[in-house]
């Protein structure tokens, strides 16, 4: 099975339309219960309605990977923006400027 079908039978059980118009009446809308690459196939046909999209991830990992599945799947300006780990007022806490460097490309 390619990955177009994949993406047709995902969204077949998936009320995309409701979710717009949540996200649209609401301003957000919240997605659960997906498991491995079906929540970024989701979020992909979300991003063709709105085109600056901001998704959360519990983990870091979890957003990886998203970002990874959604530029396989073709979504333009995907952008990941890590954690920085950074306590704030605390000058100490700055150990290594590659995540803070990378957090400002993505604002």
């Amino acid at each position: 099975m390619g990955l177009k079908q994949i993406r047709e039978k995902i969204l077949g059980h998936v009320p995309v339309s409701e979710l717009v118009k949540t996200a649209k009446s609401q301003g957000a809308a919240f997605i659960e219960s997906c498991s491995g690459s079906s929540s970024s196939i989701v979020v992909s046909a979300l991003a063709r309605t709105f085109p600056n999209l901001v998704v959360i991830f519990p983990d870091e990992e979890r957003a990886r990977f998203a970002a990874g599945d959604l530029e396989t799947l073709g979504t333009d300006n995907v952008r990941f923006f890590p954690v920085s780990n950074h306590k704030p007022y605390q000058d100490a806490s700055l150990t290594g400027s590659a995540t803070l460097v990378q957090r400002a490309e993505v604002l």
